[in-house]
């Protein structure tokens, strides 16, 4: 009958009752499902509660903002502007020639931070699936980015047109977090 039915979808499910010794009567029945359902309960939270301990073991850094660097091992990109701030700063710090070499050098655990611009950081976590790397909130100085041209350039007008033409469209916002990973502030 139905109660059958359940005892076999039960056994079944939590790969118990093989043919070994099983519970016949319905009250012996009722205790053992009540036994496994308890047990997988109890089997679920402990792997959930192990898996969230190892993958946030392994995410935490001994540095969760600015004030942590001159305590840290510090990295960073020769020739930006994260070389000029942790100068600036009087931090030691490691330098690498490119962004790639500093973010092995994170993961390798030879340096604990990275000073780097944000927007390239972001864009290289996107297009390299870097997901275990973490960009802290903090911002450490703001650098705004231009475009040269010549004084009284003819090109003047129409190039700055163009970039409130791009930065000012409903996409902005999309294209930023596609490539850069974070919105625009």
């Amino acid at each position: 009958g139905i109660g059958d039915g359940i005892w076999w979808a039960a056994v079944t499910m939590t790969t118990t009752g093989y043919g070994d010794k099983t519970p016949i009567t319905w009250r012996g029945r009722a205790i053992a499902l009540v036994w496994m359902f308890t047990s997988i309960f109890c089997i679920a939270t402990f792997s959930a509660t192990l898996a969230s301990s190892l993958v946030v073991g392994r995410l935490k850094s001994s540095v969760d903002g600015p004030e942590d660097l001159p305590r840290a091992r510090v990295g960073t990109v020769a020739g930006t502007a994260g070389e000029l701030w942790t100068k600036a700063q009087g931090l030691k710090v490691q330098t690498y020639p490119f962004l790639i070499q500093a973010s092995k050098a994170l993961k390798r655990g030879e340096v604990e931070a990275l000073v780097v611009e944000r927007a390239i950081l972001g864009h290289m976590i996107q297009e390299y699936q870097w997901n275990d790397l973490l960009i802290l909130p903090q911002t450490l100085a703001v650098r705004d980015y231009a475009i040269a041209i010549p004084s009284g350039s003819p090109l003047m007008e129409d190039i700055n047109r163009a970039v409130l033409t791009v930065t000012h469209h409903p996409d902005w916002k999309e294209l930023v977090q596609r490539y850069v990973g974070q919105s625009e502030p």
